[in-house]
């Protein structure tokens, strides 16, 4: 297969808990857009920078000081030992901890067979054939969603109308199907379409949701009854104040209006693991994911079991992106191999050999950071 063919078959990979890679463009940086923008050839044109040069910088995306990677499995890396790795399985705790690991690490830009997809998926009408009931195969169209990739929809742009226009500022009004085909089986094709105006949240200027799993001690009542590994979801800004409990802590409810398009940014502040109290044994929390229920589903690029491009990500917590790092600098102490942008910065020797740092956390700007720097690689 070469690099520039499509798979054209669905797959999947299955790999060990807690050894995932890390999703396309999930933690991309505004440089790291830029770079791909400069890049020859026209996929990456519009990413981050939607509608035109004019537009401010929306990706939002911060890695934690560790870059888009997967861990190539413990046994990889010396064996299942206690210097490699550890895990409890008792009736108390589920606790585990990675002391060593192998490194592989992806291009923030996509691997080889992403890039693609990406540009398989960025263009609309792809030649095919139809399969007639029968009949002899007849020359058809395939439609793909069309729009270029994003931040947050790599594959898929969910801001366009059901004709495929990108709803970009400068679009004008989508089309969209009506019930009257339903109501009158003689409508035409004209008339199944209709107007509903515009958002002035659209694909260039989407509404910007930034939000952060975090753990309180939730007080529920007057009497002072109290929950204090209580995790929930919170605006960026309502963080410190909902930890302090200076203000009282309050349901998190996106709200759109039709035809809205939404960036959500997604943080998690939670520690790596939950402890053992009344109601719960000790069990490692690494990761907290979200998943969106109410995409535009394009159906004719199925995950695989019909049901479009239903994306979700998951977040590590802090604890867990200071632990891999940890990890990795113990496989790998040199740091030779690492992205460039492992440790933030590039030690440079000569003018010819550029020499990485061993990755190291990072606290997000924008965040309040806690005195025992618990914030310590957040995504």
């Amino acid at each position: 297969m070469t690099k520039a063919s499509n798979m054209g078959f669905k797959c999947g990979i299955v790999g060990l808990p807690n050894v995932g890679k890390s999703t396309l463009f999930n933690a991309l940086t505004e440089t790291q857009a830029a770079a791909l923008r400069a890049e020859s050839g026209t996929l990456f044109d519009s990413l981050n920078n939607l509608g035109g040069g004019s537009t401010p910088n929306r990706n939002g995306g911060w890695d934690g000081g560790l870059p888009r990677h997967s861990l190539d499995g413990f046994l990889a890396a010396g064996g299942r030992t206690p210097a490699v790795f550890h895990q409890e399985q008792t009736k108390l705790s589920f606790h585990k901890e990675i002391f060593k690991a192998k490194p592989v690490w992806y291009p923030e830009g996509g691997t080889d067979i992403e890039r693609v997809a990406m540009a398989f998926h960025a263009q609309r009408n792809h030649t095919s054939t139809a399969l007639m009931l029968g009949a002899a195969p007849v020359a058809a169209v395939y439609i793909t969603n069309g729009g270029p990739p994003q931040a947050g929809s790599p594959f898929f742009e969910p801001c366009i109308d059901d004709q495929g226009k990108t709803l970009f500022a400068n679009a004008g009004a989508g089309q969209w199907f009506t019930s009257s085909l339903f109501n009158n089986p003689a409508t035409t094709a004209n008339e199944l379409l209709t107007s509903l105006g515009t958002s002035p949240f659209n694909a260039t200027n989407p509404r910007v949701y930034k939000g952060a799993n975090v753990q309180i001690d939730a007080v529920f009542n007057k009497m002072g009854y109290h929950y204090p590994q209580q995790r929930i979801t919170s605006l960026w800004q309502d963080v410190a104040p909902f930890i302090s409990k200076q203000k009282p802590a309050e349901p998190f409810v996106i709200r759109n209006n039709t035809l809205d398009c939404t960036r959500f940014l997604h943080t998690n502040l939670v520690p790596n693991r939950f402890e053992v109290d009344d109601y719960q044994v000790t069990t490692p929390t690494d990761i907290i994911g979200q998943h969106i229920h109410l995409p535009k589903w394009d159906l004719p690029s199925a995950d695989g079991s019909g049901n479009g491009w239903n994306y979700e990500d998951g977040t590590l917590s802090p604890g867990s992106v200071r632990e891999r790092i940890r990890a990795i600098n113990s496989y790998n102490p040199s740091g030779d191999g690492n992205p460039k942008n492992s440790a933030g910065t590039v030690l440079r020797h000569t003018v010819s050999r550029t020499r990485i740092r061993p990755p190291s956390p990072r606290t997000r700007p924008q965040l309040p950071g806690p005195p025992n720097g618990s914030f310590s690689g957040v995504f």
